[in-house]
């Protein structure tokens, strides 16, 4: 048995490990929740696990002029690409079975891939975060309130979207459904504290290129600009922490759906391997069941 389908087993997150199709009870709409978006897409092979997992959890490769290359690659040049993909789990270990034992050449005998596939998925990967946020700064932007609206830019609106400094801010009217963070040494990512705990992505020189670390930064605070024009209270503007609402949050007057956004960091998550905890993805027991 090769070395690398002997480390297939750690590609199994217990969270991630559905092969049923999940269902989900009551009130927990998964319009709302952002991680009930991501268990309910469509279920995919993953070609190096050999379990099925949402496609939200996959990355998904073609050959292209006889090169594997990403599905971002591939929608670029859809016109070049034929014939079939082949999907895995978004796992650097798993990319890096698929690479060694050459399982794409399932999809095309000749194919080969090039050099620099890790590092070019990583910022892909990061690319995609950098994406959802510009979203977000689009949508603030051509929503901004007029200068002239003085009694709004100073009515202390609570930080519905977004507030530095602490995660637990439920208080201030903001419920966290993630937090990203540039000075934690722990891991990617890891798990607050309390009954809700929402994820923890701290980027740092270890798993982020310095010029994807600026640019983020970048777009969370140009994202606490236009809030602070809005009349929110931000947090302290000192904290490198900063912390993200849950979903779909709204002002009253404007709404942003940061599920885009909660996918994008999860999948940076799942690349590099968090501790195995069955935290669920943040949903409650009685939020989800499955069926075979």
């Amino acid at each position: 048995m090769s070395k690398h389908r002997a480390h297939n087993s750690l590609l199994l997150h217990p969270a991630l490990a559905l092969t049923p199709r999940p269902t989900f009870r009551g009130g927990t709409g998964h319009t709302k929740n952002p991680y009930l978006r991501i268990l309910s897409t469509p279920l995919r092979f993953c070609a190096v696990s050999k379990f099925k997992f949402p496609s939200a959890m996959l990355l998904r490769f073609k050959v292209l002029n006889g090169e594997l290359c990403t599905d971002k690659d591939a929608r670029q040049q859809s016109h070049k690409v034929h014939g079939r993909g082949i999907s895995v789990i978004c796992r650097k270990t798993a990319v890096q079975v698929l690479l060694a034992d050459k399982l794409y050449t399932r999809i095309s005998r000749g194919g080969k891939h090039k050099e620099g596939m890790i590092e070019a998925i990583e910022t892909e990967l990061l690319d995609n975060v950098i994406g959802e946020l510009d979203a977000i700064i689009r949508k603030l932007r051509s929503n901004c309130l007029k200068g002239g609206d003085n009694d709004v830019l100073m009515s202390n609106r609570a930080p519905w979207l977004l507030h530095r400094g602490s995660e637990e801010s439920n208080e201030k009217g903001l419920r966290a459904g993630l937090v990203i963070s540039f000075t934690d040494s722990s891991s990617f990512s890891h798990l607050g504290e309390g009954e809700h705990r929402p994820p923890i992505y701290t980027l740092n020189e270890q798993n982020t290129k310095q010029d994807q670390r600026e640019r983020i930064q970048q777009c969370l605070l140009k994202m606490e600009e236009y809030l602070q024009r809005r009349g929110c209270d931000t947090g302290d503007q000192h904290s490198h922490k900063f912390a993200l609402g849950f979903g779909v949050v709204s002002d009253g007057d404007l709404s942003v759906d940061l599920s885009g956004l909660s996918t994008a960091l999860w999948r940076c998550r799942m690349w590099h391997q968090d501790a195995h905890e069955a935290e669920g993805f943040g949903l409650f027991a009685s939020d989800v069941t499955t069926i075979d």
